[in-house]
């Protein structure tokens, strides 16, 4: 990791401790706090995922377990900072039941919530990886999940679903958010605004002649979309994976 404090250089190679956690095998995410603190979330090769966090200082603390499994990989898929800067929201991926959970923790590494179901049996996205997560935390504590899934038996096509989650477990159902193309809707990206309202992007086959084209859909602090425009403006062939 390196550090810096607007353009002055703070650490240079800076190394959390190896410790005895296993070697990392995917996501390797950064998230800083407040108090100028700062961790690494990673998935390692025991089958679980590890945090640590460091001080302003650059002090390094342990390696803390954070979600674990008894066979097959747990991968982090993103993470969100808390607004008030005293933690995180983490969406994971358990290999053993193809689930799509979500934690919040705190920024020692202690447990904030029971992880909290985003893909559920009575979900559309029930049993199927997601292929491209991204979150945003809210205001009252909450979390917004914008996910793509691969077509199924019954949709042939790609799609992308918006979730809100809460301490408690989800507070709105999965919400399917679409160009109205036919096509596949994938590259799911979403931020959150300062009233709770959130923004979710993707891109859309079959807006343009030109291929895909990048959309967006706006929602107010309950998930009810209030509007849906294409971004960009010109074919000039296909455009994918926006990030808000």
């Amino acid at each position: 990791l390196l550090g810096y404090d607007g353009a002055e250089l703070l650490a240079s190679d800076f190394v959390f401790p190896h410790g005895n956690s296993g070697h990392a095998s995917g996501s390797a995410l950064p998230v800083a706090f407040a108090d100028g603190s700062f961790g690494l979330v990673v998935s390692s090769m025991s089958n679980d995922i590890i945090y640590a966090r460091a001080s302003s200082s650059l002090e390094a603390g342990d390696w803390v377990d954070l979600a674990q499994t008894p066979s097959n990989k747990v991968h982090v898929v993103d993470v969100a900072e808390l607004k008030d800067g005293t933690g995180f929201w983490m969406a994971y991926v358990s290999r053993h039941d193809s689930k799509f959970r979500a934690l919040k923790v705190d920024q020692t590494g202690t447990l904030l919530s029971e992880p909290q179901m985003v893909s559920a049996d009575d979900q559309p996205s029930a049993g199927i990886e997601p292929t491209r997560v991204s979150c945003a935390s809210r205001a009252d504590g909450s979390l917004v999940v914008a996910w793509s899934l691969h077509g199924t038996a019954s949709s042939v096509t790609d799609r992308v679903y918006v979730r809100i989650i809460g301490d408690s477990g989800p507070v709105t159902e999965a919400i399917e958010v679409s160009a109205g193309s036919g096509g596949n809707q994938a590259g799911a990206s979403v931020a959150a605004f300062s009233d709770d309202g959130f923004v979710v992007a993707w891109h859309a086959l079959g807006v343009d002649a030109a291929g895909s084209a990048v959309m967006a859909q706006l929602f107010d602090r309950e998930a009810q979309p209030s509007r849906t425009l294409r971004v960009n403006a010109l074919d000039y062939g296909d455009e994918h994976q926006p990030t808000v």
